[in-house]
């Protein structure tokens, strides 16, 4: 296999994924690009975003080699919890929780589904770690969910 086949493969099935509760999903490269999208004051519904995938490579010689990727993904809503006078407004934290929920089980169904032919773009590949988090006031006032999913 090509070096950084699997980080091609994982940007692939980023690109495609859809989860039912938000509009779209936005791939950024750094928090400075996460929080010029999610500045627009008219966004009102949930936002994922997403880094392109980073990678780590094993080389056990020449011609074996182990790829480890790690992506990002914030589930996010604007700030309604300071408008409201709480600090965090618990039943959207819940509310945004299902959604990480749906987009972890996407990960974890795509893998799944690869060894049948389902998903091409996760083939091969395992979930090695899933770390989530809870994020306040991000990217200039967005409050959710953050997961680091590293995948080999």
């Amino acid at each position: 296999m090509l070096l950084l086949a699997n980080t091609a493969k994982l940007i692939r099935f980023l690109a495609a994924l859809r989860i039912p509760g938000i509009r779209e999903a936005n791939a950024v490269v750094d928090e400075s690009s996460a929080t010029k999208i999610l500045g627009n004051a008219a966004i009102t519904e949930a936002q994922m975003i997403m880094t392109l995938p980073g990678a780590k490579i094993d080389m056990e010689n020449v011609d074996v080699h182990y790829e480890e990727n790690a992506v990002i993904v914030w589930i996010l809503s604007k700030g309604a919890g300071m408008a409201s006078g709480k600090i965090v407004d618990i039943d959207e934290y819940l509310r945004l929780h299902g959604l990480m929920t749906a987009t972890l089980e996407a990960f974890r169904r795509a893998i799944r589904e690869s060894d049948n032919g389902a998903c091409p773009y996760l083939a091969g590949m395992q979930i090695e770690q899933i770390v989530v988090t809870p994020e306040y006031n991000v990217f200039g006032g967005w409050n959710g969910w953050c997961a680091t999913i590293t995948i080999r």
